[in-house]
């Protein structure tokens, strides 16, 4: 086959982290695409810190500080506490004083999250903004609150299985020379790092979010499917997962409208560049060729962070599955109008979506 793509560690102190992510955000200055009126929906996100709360407990009075904290974040902090190893079941709640005191005494990180991240107010309201689109495409679905916490580098955003709310650790959006995420402990591959910085929190944020509000939809789509013959899973083939991804890139395209494309595909420009030159190649010599494949370990590349994809040239990056299947959302939608985006997501006939989006990249 004849290939015709288009060719397209070091220690800094925190003063450098502030100016690698101010210039970081004065570059993002590409312009919108179209996007509806969401002017009369009202949001507000502040960005709740636990991480403050949490390390400004009066160690003295651990019983009555923890109880404060536990009237401020619900049901959040005994999950914090055991996802950081705290609490031990069945001992006293003595032992999870003591371990929450030798906690908090080691700050070294922590303070430099401060520093770094004392002011989230460009956070908060790129999340109002983006949340007034959520509101307007996803009227029914609850807006989550947004809690920071220091997790020792050990998680960046997650959703806990308690409330409604999705928690991001500030930590781990030092910028891809801090020199820790090359630390054996940690040991990030820089295609990772790169975008570990504020010029990508909100938009991390928001795809935890929107991963979960398609999951959900998909799970609750196929278990309300009474017409299936046998239990089915999510997603199977390559073209399955395709979509499946795809779906999530296109809401958090209509949600982050202003955002630069390379920050919501996690690419750099060029790569950015590189996907959108080549997207005729890369579905007329590739996947057209390998949508029904089954074998996940061979195709995992195309629908995942990684360094590349497999049969394309070295400057192709990962996920290009899950990009290409973006497109195909995308023409599904403007080809059928009269689904809306719950509808859309709801689907899970993978055959159908790509028939009746008639995808023929030009």
């Amino acid at each position: 086959m004849t290939f015709m793509f288009l060719k397209s560690i070091r220690r800094i102190d925190i003063l450098s982290v502030l100016i690698a992510l101010a210039f970081l955000t004065a570059c993002n200055n590409e312009t919108c695409d179209p996007a509806p009126d969401v002017s009369s929906i009202t949001t507000d996100v502040k960005v709740k810190r636990f991480d403050q709360d949490l390390f400004n407990l009066d160690t003295a009075n651990m019983a009555n500080s923890i109880a404060q904290l536990r009237e401020e974040y619900g049901a959040f902090p005994d999950f914090y506490f055991e996802l950081m190893g705290f609490r031990v079941p069945k001992e006293p709640e003595d032992s999870l004083y003591n371990r929450l005191k030798g906690f908090i005494n080691f700050k070294t990180y922590y303070d430099t999250t401060q520093v770094v991240y004392g002011d989230l107010a460009d956070i908060e309201a790129e999340l109002s903004q983006a949340f007034k689109y959520f509101k307007h495409y996803l009227p029914n679905q609850a807006i989550p609150d947004v809690y920071a916490m220091y997790s020792e580098f050990s998680y960046g955003v997650i959703l806990p299985p308690v409330g409604n709310s999705c928690v991001v650790s500030l930590e781990s959006f030092f910028g891809p020379d801090y020199e820790l995420y090359y630390s054996p402990q940690i040991n990030l591959p820089y295609y990772i790092t790169r975008t570990l910085n504020r010029d990508h929190m909100a938009t991390k944020i928001l795809y935890a979010i929107v991963e979960d509000v398609v999951n959900v939809a998909v799970n609750n789509s196929i278990k309300g499917d009474s017409t299936a013959a046998a239990p089915r899973q999510p997603a199977t083939t390559l073209l399955d997962y395709m979509l499946l991804n795809g779906k999530k890139l296109y809401l958090l395209d209509q949600l982050l409208p202003c955002t630069p494309d390379s920050v919501k595909l996690g690419y750099t420009k060029a790569q950015t560049d590189w996907v959108q030159n080549s997207e005729v190649a890369m579905w007329g010599e590739v996947f057209v060729n390998q949508l029904y494949d089954t074998d996940y370990k061979g195709f995992q590349k195309f629908i995942s962070l990684s360094p590349n994809s497999p049969e394309m040239p070295m400057e192709a990056p990962g996920n290009t599955g899950s990009y290409v299947g973006m497109k195909i959302i995308d023409a599904f939608m403007k080809r059928n109008p009269n689904y809306t985006m719950e509808q859309m997501l709801q689907l899970t006939d993978a055959q159908k979506i790509l028939k009746l989006s008639k995808y023929k990249p030009r």
